[in-house]
This record gives C-alpha cells, structure tokens and sequence, in this order.
C-alpha cells in the first residue's frame, strides 16, 4: 500500500490524547464491605462490568472514526499492473513541448531557433520531470510520449524537419493541453513554439479555455514579417479558340516589399510560354497566357515563378485542365409548344419525338418545341452535344454519359417519369427544371423532386426585378457581378414557391426583389435539382431576350458537369477520400518523387506539393496538390494577441486528430487493473462506525 499524502499520518499521533484521559482519570474506588449491602443480588455488579465493557467499546470507536478519517486524508492506494503512465509516481514538473512543422517554419533559421529553445526549457525541468514532445501543422501528432528521458524528446525533435502543410494553432493546442492534463505531474505545463502566423490564429476565439491544472506557455521564435511571393492559382478561361487554350495564373506578393522575376508555364520539361512579372506588397497580379494545346484532352501544366524571396516551396505551382470536349446534355420537351399557349398537353408529340437511345444533332431538334429553348441549345454551338427525349419516355432516361438534364413543362410529365429524374439526380446526376407558362400544377406535382411546394402562379401588375445572393451561388457569373450580368429580368408571371423550413438541402440561389425564388437549387443524393420559376416565355419574363440567359445557362451546365466528377485538387495536408479509390479493386498512390504508397493501409495526409498519380487496375489518373495560399502570407500575430493565449475563458475542447498514437494517448479507455485508490472506502468505513457509535450510546444512556 502507498500513501499519496502521508504527512497526514502525523496527526494519528493525537489520538493517543483521548485514550491517555480515558486510563488517567478514570475513578479507582476503594473496595469496601458493608454489612447492610451484603444482602443485594449479584446481578448489579454484572450490570457494571457490562456499563464498563459499553464505555469500552464507545472509545474505541470514537477513535477507530478519528483513526479512518486521518487515513483517508494520506489518500492510500494499491499498486496494481496498470499503464506505465498510470503506475508512475507523481512527479513536481511535466511539460508538453508542442513545436510548429508548417511551412513558416522553413523561413530564416526559426526552425534552428525552435529546436534550441525547446532544448533551453527542457534543461528547466528536473531530472525526474516529464516531457513529451508534439508536432503540429494542420493536425497535431505525437512524436515522443511523456518520458524522463530527456535524450530521448531531444532525439525525437532532431529528427524532426518542418514540412509544407499550413498551421492551425487551435487544435495543436487543444491536442497539447489535453495530452498535458494526462501527465502525472502536479505541475502541467504547455509550451508552444510557433512563429504564431497570422494565418494560424484566424482559427482561434480570442480566448481559449484549458484543462484544469495546466498552465500555456507561447514561445515565439520569430519577431519579423518578411516579404514573400506565392503563385496561388491556375486555372482555365472558358474563351478559348479551337487548338488554342487559355489559361490564367494568379501570384500574389505578402508582406512589405517588392519583387521581380520571370513566370513560366511548363509542360512536363517544355517550356510553353514565359513572362516577366514585378509584384507589390498586398497586390494581386493576374497573368493570361494562350497556349496551343488540343481542349478535349487532360492537360497537366506547372507554373514556376523564378524570383528571391522568402519561400520556394510555393513558387511552383501544378494544376490541371481537364479535357473541354462537348459537354453532354439530355433536353426533354414536348414536341407541341404548349408552353407558349398554342394547345397540346404535356403528353404531346407521343411518337414525334426520337428514340431514346439516339443523341440528336442541334440542328436535328424535334419540331414543335419552344423556339427560345431550340435557340438556346443552337447558341451553345459545338461546346454542348445534346440529345433529345420525348417526355412520354422519361420512365425510361438514360443515364449514362448524360449527366445533366434540362427538363421542359415537367409539371406535364407522369409520376412516373418524375420518379426516374429523381433517381436520376440521386445517383449522380443533374436536372435542371423550367416550367410551362400555362400549365396548372396539383400542390405536390414537383414536391417530392424540387423539395419545395408549388403554390401555383404568382401574375402581378408590375414587373419584379432580380436580384441574388452571391453568397449562396456555386456560379461565377453571378459571384463576379451578381444580378447585374443577368441584366434585371423582368417578370410578371412565375411560380410561387413555398420552401421547406430546413434550408440543409434547399436553396434559393436568385430571388425576386419580393422575396420569392427565380433559381432553387436542391441536393438530392449524390446530384443535385435546379427550378427556375419563370417560364420560356417572354410574356411571362423577359429572362430569354437577355444577353446573358445563353451564357447564365452554360454556366449552369458546365457547373453540373463538373461536380460530376472526382476531386482531383487537393492542399498539403488532405487526405484522399475514398471515393478515389475503387472498391475491391487494388489502387497505388505515386507521389511526386515516385514513391508507391499502397492505397489499401490507412491513408496519410498529402506531405508535399507536386503531382501524384493514382494507378489501378483500369488505368491511370492524375491529382494535383498545392500549398495553402494562407501559408506563403508571413505576417505574424500582434504580441498583445500571443499574451491572450496564455489566458483562460471560454472554447476549448478536444481536437480532432488524425495521428492514432495521439488519439490512442488523448482517449485511451481506462483500464480494469488501475490503481486502487482506498479514501473513499475509508469515509464509508467511518460513517459506519459513527452510525454504530451513535446506537451504541443510546443504548448505554438508559
């Protein structure tokens, strides 16, 4: 048995006190005959030896109750076979030594600063004092667990080098103090050494709540701001000739300072196009390059950006075009142009239309169908291949390589059909949804696949302008411009739509100046469901005579299209997702120095920026992984913000962590062969003995 306090044993040594009284100044009487008692029974001097054994008794107890209490203060316990952190003695002093490995860390010699000053404290600690040693960038993780070996955590952090991944002060803090709490140690403190980046503290609350018990500790490395250049984005313009692709590079210049150098676009080892570039502190610059390269094909380019400054991991930069070939739509209408008012229903032009299966040319589509909307799919020329469906045969809708559905007068189709494009959506898809100008609709016609109840036609005596919420919208039109490049339509008639209290899944992504929805969008499974609210008509909405009703639809489709396919864009510190990998199948991971990562273990985090290639059995694709922009921005907190981490008050909690031996460490279950720990027997073993004192000397008082 051990005693966690047992200077309490001390005051044991003041129960002899009330047994010393009890045997000094008891009475000794002097035995004495006398004639006139001779006569009593024998029972009264039994009866006192019986009042005497009581007294006896009641001391006894009294101090057994003192005798327990005192003990329960000393805190004994067993020592049992428990964890090697559970069974260790506890020590005056532990620490967690929490060092920053993101990318800042690579500026000057903050990282040679970060390895000395970590040294300096551990020699603070005693001999016996626990240390661990934690590495964070975007997670936190473990690299060596609470020891007295201080070789050992010096060991670990040598071997430690800062990566390319940004930083996120907020969980390896959490993570720290949590791991903290755990030390067996009755003082626990955190040391954070960061550059504490500006970047890194945007996802922090001003103040931070910690365990109790544990002390934080930031130890800046670094108090300047240098100026640093990063090429952040590359990507496509949608104005390319045929042959000829345009492509836009975006650099951006952190910090005070300038800078020139020469940016160049490279294909594998050609070199495509180059230009001399200057940058300004805080200044954006937008570089377009036109590139004669074939657009249905996947393109992999590189931009590299050839300057001094800070950093050279984010002055290269590996992105994709995917392949621009015609983007397949499926067009249903009815064949009788009952959208404008000219007779038929929504079953018209049965047997007019083609078959199913066959993909029309645009010049091929059917006759009798809305001429706005002939005209819309004509204007998309080559860049959109569209086949036509009768409505009657939409139970039936083919599904593949057609991903994306613009439906006419769907009010007029059957449950049936209704049923299919919702299946449609669900598995991937996309459907796109304009209603007839004077078709009537039952509340729940399209419910059950735009999630939203139709209340019938809102007709008003002046017109309603347009306006968005740029927000809410996933399309660059309207995120550059919003309801200015549409132009203002104007309505007079469109549909009055209720829509769900939930707003998870449904949203209206343009809305009426009364409130009301021009565009709803709704996930549904793994597609998504588009409603316009006015019809094809320009007496019910001059939406189709604007300038921008082709281009806001194409925008539309080639947004559909592309959230039809695989993430293949990804920062330093994601992990692939498992829709990448194909089930059952065998997959490798290829990683920009050609190493093979087999994709079937537990997936680590990307660590370096490049291009990496995913090899299976049915062929080969490409990912590209970038450094976080918010990274290559150096600038450092403001002190005044590093002193209010040292602060309590509200946040905290455990951070989610991606490293098991951080998680196995942080949520270990505790186990069955713990130590013992006996106060709380000993209260309840003293209670007992007060209550049988107490019915004791009840029972001696009579």
């Amino acid at each position: 048995m051990l005693f966690m306090n047992p200077i309490f044993w001390i005051a044991a040594s003041a129960l002899a006190g009330p047994a010393l009284l009890h045997l000094l100044l008891r009475n000794r009487p002097k035995r004495r005959v006398l004639p006139t008692l001779r006569f009593l029974p024998v029972t009264s001097q039994q009866t006192m030896a019986m009042h005497r054994l009581k007294n006896i008794l009641l001391l006894i107890l009294r101090l057994l109750i003192l005798l327990l209490i005192v003990a329960a203060f000393t805190r004994p316990y067993f020592k049992r076979r428990g964890t090697a952190r559970e069974n260790a003695e506890t020590v005056d002093e532990g620490a967690v030594f929490a060092v920053d490995t993101s990318l800042s860390m690579r500026v000057g010699n903050r990282w040679r600063v970060a390895a000395n000053r970590a040294g300096t404290l551990m020699q603070t600690l005693p001999p016996d004092g626990l240390k661990a040693l934690m590495l964070f960038d975007r997670s936190p993780r473990v690299a060596c667990p609470p020891t007295n070996d201080a070789a050992a955590v010096d060991s670990a952090l040598q071997a430690a080098t800062p990566g390319c991944a940004s930083t996120d002060l907020l969980a390896a803090i959490r993570a720290s103090a949590d791991a903290a709490s755990k030390l067996n140690a009755r003082r626990r403190r955190v040391y954070v050494i960061s550059d504490f980046q500006e970047s890194g503290y945007r996802h922090l609350t001003l103040e931070l709540a910690l365990p109790e018990g544990v002390e934080l500790a930031p130890i800046p490395v670094d108090d300047s701001s240098p100026w640093n250049a990063a090429v952040v984005a590359g990507s496509e313009l949608a104005d390319g000739k045929p042959g000829v692709r345009r492509v836009r590079v975006q650099l951006a210049g952190y910090g005070v300072g300038t800078g020139a150098g020469e940016l160049r676009i490279c294909q594998g080892t050609e070199q495509l196009a180059s230009r001399k570039v200057s940058l300004e502190h805080g200044e954006p610059v937008v570089e377009d390059f036109s590139l004669n390269l074939e657009q249905e094909e996947d393109v992999l380019l590189r931009a590299e950006l050839d300057l001094n400054d800070s950093i050279k991991e984010d002055n290269a930069l590996s992105f994709l075009l995917e392949g621009q070939g015609p983007l397949p739509l499926l067009v249903c209408a009815p064949t009788s142009d009952v959208s404008l008012g000219r007779g038929g229903s929504g079953e018209a032009g049965v047997g007019e239309a083609p078959d199913v299966g066959e993909a029309r040319d645009v010049g091929e589509a059917p006759a009798g169908i809305n001429p706005y909307l002939r005209a819309l799919i004509e204007s998309f020329g080559t860049r959109v291949k569209a086949a036509w469906i009768d409505p009657s045969r939409l139970a039936a809708l083919p599904t593949a390589e057609r991903k994306v559905a613009l439906v006419h007068c769907p009010e007029g189709t059957s449950p049936q059909a209704r049923q299919r494009l919702k299946q449609f959506a669900e598995s991937g898809g996309a459907v796109v949804l304009f209603p007839g100008g004077d078709a009537a609709f039952a509340e729940k016609d399209l419910e059950d696949l735009c999630g939203a109840r139709i209340e019938g036609w809102e007709t008003l005596d002046r017109h309603r302008l347009v306006s968005s919420s740029a927000a809410d919208s996933p399309f660059t039109l309207l995120d550059e411009m919003g309801s200015t490049l549409l132009g203002h339509p104007k309505a007079l008639r469109y549909l009055k739509v209720a829509l769900p209290t939930d707003p998870k899944t449904v949203t209206p992504l343009v809305r009426f100046d009364d409130g009301l929805p021009f565009l709803i969008e709704r996930r549904l499974g793994k597609g998504v469901v588009y409603l316009f609210t006015v019809p094809l008509d320009p007496k019910a909405s001059d939406f189709v005579l604007r300038a921008a009703f082709s281009p806001f639809l194409y925008q539309l489709i080639q947004h559909c299209s592309n959230a039809t396919r695989e993430k293949r864009s990804f920062l330093v510190g994601d992990v692939l997702p498992d829709s990448a990998i194909p089930a059952g199948g065998r997959a490798l991971l290829i990683d920009p120095d050609d190493r093979a990562i087999d994709l079937s273990a537990k997936r680590a985090p990307f660590a370096t920026p490049g291009v990496y290639r995913i090899k299976r059995d049915d062929g080969e694709s490409a990912l590209c992984v970038r450094i976080d922009p918010e990274e290559s921005d150096l600038a450092l907190m403001d002190p005044q913000r590093t002193s209010l981490l040292a602060q309590s008050g509200q946040g905290g909690g455990s951070a989610s962590v991606r490293d098991p031996a951080l998680a196995a460490f942080l949520h270990a279950a505790p186990e069955p062969d713990a130590p013992w720990r006996l106060w709380r027997n000993l209260l309840a073993a003293a209670l007992a003995c007060m209550a049988i004192e107490t019915l004791l000397a009840a029972r001696s008082s009579r």
